[in-house]
């Protein structure tokens, strides 16, 4: 009887656990998905498209001694003009509906504790708890969920103020952010929305930050374990270019920037690694106008003619692989060069069009392969 009981219970647990694998719905108490296969920011699986909501977060400076703190402060606001969100509304994409419900940003879990208190609308009767949450694998998140019931219609004109208190003797806002001149944020309007984007960090006690190289929102197209630009501090420019009528030389500087190694930070064992890919993303006007008209290159310190790039099936993605630079020869400077021969594209203005930039990503060179790959713009 003992052992039909047992046999019993264990089919019972087995049954149990093949229920909760087929759930695909599975969330923690804040709506985070459970079944996470999403690594990258906002670390759920949710439509993180700026184009397919109108919400959107710009940096509204400090404040300081408010309610006994000083605050770092940001602007909700919504921006339908460069979204799918006009037009029929039963043509509009789902996230276009929702209404507004939480703002995340990406941090540093080492910085637990650095911020302890939200101020929204700048009421200070009300003052939000808050504090960073330590996810897997070395992730974290700042979150505010409370405070933030706005539709598009109800939200105060010229946006709504949100601002985070940063106590003394903490981390840096460089450190907080893992940038040091942008913040990772998202802004969820319901359980599977989730317009993901970057923003200025605010302006510390020297002056205004930097103005950042504005990062693609969702380029790179794959898994790292960090997109932060201050984990691995290599960087690609343009060098030169030299112009036929009928084709364009480009040559990319490929190099550590030192003001980047100065303040790299090396959780994640990328600050002295050498590059292995790049990867750019073509922003020409008529898509894959650019492919087949790229030659074999030449890289620094080899006399071969690389023939290792090739384009992503899917996306209009240049990738140049097995650069195998080292550390030191980023120090003083690697450079990358091929030719746009045609007849899709002879210049490099057609691949990365004018006034638009070309994203473009790094990826670290030892094992584990990518993990490290911030993204940047290169001007053409």
């Amino acid at each position: 009887m003992a052992s039909k009981v047992l046999l019993l219970a264990l089919l019972g647990a087995v049954a149990a656990l093949s229920v909760n694998a087929g759930r695909l719905d599975a969330v923690d108490a804040s709506g985070r998905s459970l079944l996470q296969a999403n690594l990258r920011f906002p670390y759920c699986r949710c439509d993180d498209r700026l184009r397919n909501s109108p919400w959107r977060l710009k940096w509204d400076g400090p404040l300081a001694n408010v309610a006994s703190y000083n605050w770092i402060c940001f602007k909700i606001y919504t921006n339908f003009t460069d979204t799918r969100c006009t037009g029929p509304v039963d043509s509009q994409p789902a996230c276009c509906k929702p209404a507004l419900s939480k703002l995340e940003f990406n941090v540093e879990p080492d910085c637990k504790g650095t911020v302890t208190r939200a101020m929204v609308n700048k009421n200070t009767a009300d003052l939000k708890t808050v504090s960073i949450d330590k996810l897997d694998n070395g992730r974290a998140i700042l979150r505010l969920s409370k405070g933030l019931d706005y539709t598009a219609s109800t939200l105060p004109a010229g946006g709504l103020s949100v601002c985070f208190n940063v106590l003394k003797d903490q981390c840096t806002l460089s450190e907080l952010f893992m940038s040091p001149n942008s913040a990772q944020y998202a802004l969820f309007n319901s359980k599977n929305c989730c317009p993901a984007g970057i923003v200025t960090p605010p302006a510390g006690p020297s002056g205004p930050a930097p103005r950042p190289t504005p990062t693609p929102n969702n380029f790179p197209y794959c898994n790292c374990a960090t997109y932060g630009r201050n984990s691995f501090p290599w960087r690609v420019s343009v060098l030169n270019k030299t112009t036929t009528a009928t084709s364009e030389r480009v040559c990319l500087k490929l190099y550590v920037d030192p003001a980047a190694a100065a303040v790299c930070n090396d959780k994640f064992g990328c600050c002295r690694q050498g590059l292995q890919k790049i990867e750019l993303e073509a922003t020409s006007t008529v898509p894959g106008q650019c492919k087949g008209s790229i030659s074999p290159f030449t890289l620094t310190g080899t006399t071969d003619i690389k023939s290792s790039f090739l384009w992503d099936s899917t996306r209009p993605v240049l990738k140049f692989t097995k650069l195998d630079l080292s550390y030191s020869q980023g120090v003083a400077g690697a450079a990358l060069c091929f030719n746009l021969k045609g007849p899709g594209c002879t210049r490099l203005n057609q691949l990365c069009t004018a006034g638009k930039q070309c994203p473009i990503a790094v990826f670290n060179g030892q094992s584990p392969f990518n993990t490290c790959c911030p993204a940047f713009f290169l001007d053409a």
